[in-house]
């Protein structure tokens, strides 16, 4: 008995430890996968919203899946999944705008499946992921 106490109690502290070594929380997914695009964020969202990929894309979600597939995604493997659309400051855009820049990122069951870089202004614009990388190769 006091050998399967101590067996349980070394799994749980092995399964603990694991956990706690290998555990990312959203943010930092999100802000190493913006990185991966080139774009560095102000580390904790700005804004954040549960929302649900359709599963028949309209012309609109078309449009912005195209634009996904620009940057490499693609959001038809999630259609019909639950999601959490997270927006961050972007600081490192290379042009002056009287808006902010904001990179939001499309989460599924935690990970970060698509996204877009977008400025809210009347003249704004939304835009694939490596927008910044196409910018640098000009």
């Amino acid at each position: 008995m006091k050998k399967m106490f101590i067996l349980t109690i070394s799994i749980i502290v092995i399964l603990a430890a694991a956990f706690i070594i290998f555990y990312e929380d959203t943010d930092s997914l999100n802000v190493k996968f913006l990185s991966s695009y080139g774009v560095a964020v102000i580390h904790k969202p700005s804004y954040f919203e549960e929302t649900v990929i359709p599963e028949e894309f309209n012309e609109m979600y078309e449009s912005y899946n195209m634009m996904q597939l620009e940057a490499g995604l693609d959001l038809y493997p999630y259609r019909g999944k639950n999601a959490v659309r997270y927006t961050y400051e972007v600081v490192n855009f290379p042009q002056k705008t009287a808006e902010t820049v904001y990179a939001n990122v499309i989460c599924v069951r935690g990970r970060p499946v698509a996204g877009d870089i977008s400025c809210p202004a009347l003249d704004g614009f939304t835009e694939p992921l490596n927008l910044l990388q196409t910018l640098e190769n000009r």
